[in-house]
């Protein structure tokens, strides 16, 4: 996980769920260029904490990798710097 687990909160959703809600927004106009609420029932949980309830459910001690969030950073200049170049090939 990136950090310590705890930079970013979500509510997981399935994906049955996540289709029906995004179909519902593509036919309802007043979910239409909005920032809407999705996700489960429940808080938002953390990775730290979803990965918590996972060795909890495999009855193992929680047991985790933490990677700094600069490594993602670098990750992501990579790809910004890749996708300059192949642009500029098509120009």
């Amino acid at each position: 996980m990136f950090g310590d687990g705890q930079l970013a909160a979500c509510k997981p959703i399935s994906e049955r769920d996540l289709a029906s809600y995004m179909a519902l927004c593509i036919e309802d106009s007043s979910l239409q260029n909005k920032v809407l609420p999705i996700g489960g029932p429940g808080k938002a949980l953390t990775a730290l904490e979803q990965g918590t309830m996972l060795f909890k459910l495999m009855d193992k001690d929680p047991n985790f990798i933490k990677v700094p969030i600069e490594i993602m950073t670098g990750v992501i200049k990579v790809g910004e710097a890749r996708s300059l170049a192949t642009n500029r090939q098509f120009v």
